[in-house]
């Protein structure tokens, strides 16, 4: 590829009236820009739209990319090249050295990011043009020397810089082209590109690097030169740093920062993929990880939010495989993993509403199979361990199913919490978790009442004293429970 934009240099001079500030410059500065190639149509900042819109690119007239400019007949070029001993430069060119050569001898490698103003860069680029007229065979462009001198990322940055300084602006956008078409000619990918200018090493700031402004003008004419492998913004961002990542970064950067509009342009591009590749819910929930039952408040996780938008989208577009969050959960849940999501979720005022709402329907859908209360309390896990078991959220899950399935089922015998604790756990074990529950203020008043129910039924049955004693053993506590207990049986067995 052949760059010859020493015009384009000196037309960027020029604006910056370095000693040249006569009419006539200017005419031929307009002459220059007139002469220069079509500029490539590029909106910066526009992403890809997400249903992969493919914009045209202006083809280069390769005549006018091939064609000489007569520098003598510019009005300021002397005075600007003068800044390099022009006996040097002929010396140069005589001997053949390469662009590379000259840009060092010429110590541009330290102009930093002022170097499109600098006159140095003005008469190196014209040698660069004179070394192709003079060597067509072993024609050269600015683009890779500038490259080796401030790798891809750092002359991107440059480049977008540049675009924002009048003096520069037209030169960058002619360079920012052919850094594109040099991407090209080497066979780059996407993804090529995004690592070479640095955008997957830091996610949380790549909504605000301004090379990502850089990549998304390659992408768009990568997607025009290769319609089959076209890809997203969204898609290259995913592909670095994963799904997950990517939807967390976008949540929180649609409520901070500049990048708000790209972030929430970014979301819709996504749920936009997820449909073009013909995702269902379930898919896409097992996608995000949401599957994960380690979720405290599955509710409150903004990829959550994503997957919902998504469902609802689903089931605009979908309409006889409608599905919902309920039903969704059931197939990925246990009944007491799904459970203890909603109790977690309770907890949280933004996310009670929805909980509560998923948890009624969780209980309707047991009443509806008449699911026992034995049964539920073992659904919830509720029999795995009597230590905690009044502090434990599940159980009061486990009260509401019980009554409402004996409201339903009224010829039932109503089985009572401490029956159902009786099923599950020894005497003694009971016995020890209501007294140890009876000195935490939240359970206090609930063991205190299940202990009465507990030494009734025992008195009901006759239990004898020694054998009670034996259950709830010697300490302090364990003495005054029976001494209670020998009170109710006193009264339910009078002499």
């Amino acid at each position: 590829m052949r760059l010859y934009c020493t015009e384009l240099v000196l037309a960027a001079v020029l604006l910056a009236s370095l000693e040249v500030t006569s009419a006539h410059a200017i005419k031929n500065l307009e002459k220059l820009q007139t002469l220069a190639i079509d500029r490539t149509e590029a909106t910066v900042g526009n992403l890809v739209p997400a249903q992969r819109l493919l914009r045209a690119v202006s083809a280069v007239d390769e005549n006018d990319e091939e064609r000489a400019i007569n520098f003598k007949s510019i009005t300021g070029v002397d005075k600007l090249t003068n800044y390099v001993n022009k006996q040097k430069l002929a010396s140069w060119l005589k001997k053949g050295k390469a662009a590379d050569n000259v840009f060092a001898k010429m110590k541009l490698g330290k102009a930093g990011g002022n170097l499109f103003e600098n006159p140095k860069f003005v008469a190196w680029s014209k040698y660069v043009d004179d070394y192709n007229s003079k060597n067509p065979d072993k024609a050269t462009s600015m683009i890779p020397t500038l490259t080796a001198n401030f790798g891809d990322d750092g002359l991107a940055k440059m480049l977008e810089a540049a675009l924002k300084v009048d003096s520069t602006k037209f030169i960058a956008s002619k360079l920012q082209t052919q850094q594109i078409k040099y991407w090209e000619s080497l066979g780059m990918s996407t993804d090529d590109v995004f690592r070479a200018l640095k955008l997957n090493g830091n996610l949380d700031d790549v909504l605000s690097n301004t090379n990502l402004l850089a990549f998304n003008k390659y992408m768009i004419d990568f997607n025009t030169w290769n319609p089959n492998k076209a890809t997203t913004m969204i898609e290259t961002l995913t592909r670095s740093y994963g799904d997950v990542a990517v939807l967390k970064m976008l949540d929180k950067a649609t409520k901070v920062g500049n990048a708000k509009d790209m972030a929430a342009r970014l979301q819709i591009q996504q749920l936009e993929v997820w449909r073009d590749m013909g995702l269902n819910t379930d898919d896409v929930f097992r996608l995000l990880n949401l599957d994960d039952a380690g979720v405290d408040n599955i509710f409150a996780n903004p990829v959550f939010s994503m997957w919902l938008r998504y469902l609802n989208d689903f089931n605009a577009n979908n309409p006889t495989k409608t599905t919902t969050v309920f039903a969704t959960f059931k197939s990925h849940f246990s009944d007491s993993v799904m459970s203890q999501l909603l109790i977690a979720a309770k907890k949280v005022p933004s996310t009670e509403k929805v909980a509560t709402k998923l948890q009624n329907q969780q209980l309707r859908t047991w009443l509806d199979k008449k699911e026992l209360p034995d049964t539920v309390f073992k659904f919830l896990m509720l029999d795995k361990g009597a230590d905690n078991l009044l502090s434990n959220p599940q159980l009061s899950t486990w009260v509401k199913y019980a009554n409402a399935y004996k409201t339903e089922n009224p010829f039932t015998t109503k089985a009572s919490m401490i029956s159902t604790f009786r099923a599950h756990y020894t005497a003694t074990s009971l016995a020890k978790m209501l007294i140890s529950a009876k000195k935490v203020s939240s359970t206090e008043k609930l063991a205190t009442s299940l202990e009465k129910a507990l030494l009734t039924e025992w008195a009901g049955l006759g239990k004898p004293p020694a054998s009670v004693s034996k259950v709830l053993g010697t300490s302090p506590d364990a003495k005054l429970l029976q001494k209670a207990y020998l009170q109710k049986l006193n009264v339910a067995n009078p002499a």
